[in-house]
């Protein structure tokens, strides 16, 4: 009995090893000093690894002691680190409702493009019949453009080609697709990728 106490033990602490993954990131501080850091991509029955979403709101990362600290939007100017094979920059940018958040870059240049995700709920059953109540999540993208430095500029559907003509008003080319719609709101990044190589 106590052999296989001692051998699920020792199973229980390799998967535990093998989950704990930490991932190196740099970020810069509001006096431009640059850290780095490491966060927890760690995976198991309760943990799902890195999350974007919620790293918009706050991270949580341990120094090179592997003492844990947290990172808010109001502390630093930007967060560098590799996921999946992929290089992610989060810059720390006032939403339009006021907000303080970090928001990942997606195209950078005279008009940047970032990118948001908000979780969504909905909840079905639960009606006079007794049905259980059960509830869906799925992940929404919202894109939001910046020019220079000004506010944070998000395209809408109802108002997407006036708003878009308004803003783009200094590339002709540009404004030309989107009036005639070759450009969509579905195109958004082609819209920006063409307007900085084009139109700068």
């Amino acid at each position: 009995m106590k052999k296989k106490i001692l051998i699920f033990v020792i199973v229980l602490l390799n998967i535990s090893t093998f989950f704990a993954q930490k991932i190196p990131a740099y970020f810069i501080s509001n006096n431009n000093v640059t850290t780095k850091i490491y966060l927890d991509d760690s995976k198991g029955f309760f943990k799902q690894g890195i999350d974007i979403e919620k790293f918009q709101h706050r991270i949580k990362y341990y120094d090179s002691n592997n003492e844990k600290h947290f990172l808010y939007p109001n502390m630093a100017k930007e967060i560098n680190f590799m996921y999946e094979g992929k290089a992610v920059q989060m810059l720390s940018r006032i939403m339009p409702d006021g907000s303080l958040s970090f928001i990942q870059i997606v195209i950078d240049g005279k008009i940047k493009v970032f990118k948001r995700y908000i979780t969504r709920h909905i909840s079905s059953g639960g009606g006079m019949y007794g049905a259980p109540m059960t509830t869906f999540s799925y992940d929404v993208e919202k894109f939001y453009l910046q020019r220079d430095n000004e506010m944070l500029f998000r395209p809408i559907g109802v108002s997407f080609k006036k708003d878009m003509i308004e803003y783009f008003y200094d590339c002709p080319n540009v404004v030309k697709k989107i009036e005639e719609r070759i450009f969509t709101i579905k195109d958004i990044e082609k819209i920006v990728y063409e307007y900085n190589e084009t139109c700068m």
